[in-house]
C-alpha cells in the first residue's frame, strides 16, 4: 500500500486538471482507509471536497464524484468508529443523488455501507432497512 500512496502523490503533484486531482484525492483516501488511518484519509477528502466545490461553483459538477467522496468520508467515520458521522455521510449520498434507484452504483454502495455499520452497531433492523 505505501509504494501506491507514494505513486498516487507523485502523480497528484504533477495533475493539472482539478477533476482528476480529486479522483486521485479520492483514491489516497481509500487506500488510507484500508491502512487504517482514517485522519490522513479525512485530510485527503476534505481536500477533495474542497476542489470539487470550487470546480462546482466555475464550471459545474461532477455528481458521481461528490457521491463517491460521501461515501468514502463514511467509510472514514466507520473506521474511526464514528457510526452517527458515517451513517450522516451515507445518507448526504442518498440525499444528494437525484436518481432515488436503489440500483444507482452510488446508491447502492451507500446503502450497502450504511447497512454494514448499523449491523456491526447492532441495528439489525436498520441494517435489514438499508439492506
Amino acid at each position: 500500500t505505501d509504494s501506491a500512496i507514494s505513486g498516487y502523490e507523485g502523480v497528484l503533484a504533477m495533475e493539472k486538471d482539478f477533476t482528476k486531482k480529486a479522483i486521485l484525492l479520492n483514491a489516497l483516501s481509500h487506500l488510507h482507509v484500508k491502512g487504517g488511518q482514517s485522519h490522513l484519509a479525512v485530510e485527503y477528502l476534505e481536500k477533495s471536497l474542497k476542489i470539487q466545490q470550487d470546480i462546482a461553483n466555475s464550471e459545474g459538477k461532477d455528481a458521481d464524484l461528490i457521491y463517491d467522496t460521501m461515501i468514502l468520508y463514511g467509510n472514514a467515520m466507520a473506521t474511526k468508529n464514528s457510526i452517527s458521522q458515517a451513517i450522516h455521510w451515507y445518507e448526504s449520498a442518498l440525499n444528494s443523488n437525484p436518481d432515488k434507484s436503489p440500483i444507482h452504483p452510488s446508491n447502492l454502495r451507500a446503502n450497502y455501507n450504511k447497512g454494514v455499520i448499523l449491523f456491526r452497531s447492532g441495528d439489525i433492523i436498520g441494517a435489514g432497512h438499508a439492506f
